[in-house]
C-alpha cells in the first residue's frame, strides 16, 4: 500500500486530516488546554489569530487536536463501536449520529 493510502486511512479511522500549523492560548477558551498549550509551545507565531513574538508561546497543531479528540473519545464514539444498529432500507443508524465536525 502506498504512503498516500496509509495516510488517508488512517486520517479517516481517527476522524480528521492532518493540519499543520500552530495555536496559541489565546485561542482557546478551555484552562486545560491553555496550560497545555503553554507547556507544549514551540513555535512563535500563531496559525490562527496570527500573533507573532519573539519568544515561543505556540504550540503544534497536531498533537493539540489530537488531545482534544482523545478528550471526546470518552464521550463521543463511532456508532459501529457502540452497537448501534445500521438499517439502509429504514434510513441508516438507528439512532441519532453526529459527525466529528458537529461535535466540535
Amino acid at each position: 500500500m502506498g504512503a498516500a493510502k496509509e495516510r488517508m486511512i488512517e486520517e479517516w479511522e481517527r476522524g480528521y486530516a492532518y493540519v499543520e500549523g500552530a495555536i496559541c492560548s489565546d485561542c482557546v477558551d478551555e484552562e486545560a488546554l491553555q496550560a497545555w498549550i503553554v507547556s507544549n509551545a514551540t513555535e512563535t507565531e500563531c496559525s490562527f489569530c496570527g500573533t507573532k513574538l519573539n519568544e515561543v508561546h505556540a504550540a503544534p497543531f497536531e498533537p493539540f487536536v489530537e488531545l482534544v479528540m482523545h478528550g471526546l473519545a470518552f464521550d463521543w464514539n463511532h456508532p459501529d463501536d457502540e452497537g448501534i444498529m445500521f438499517i439502509s432500507r429504514e434510513g441508516g443508524y438507528q439512532a441519532s449520529v453526529s459527525q466529528t465536525y458537529e461535535v466540535l
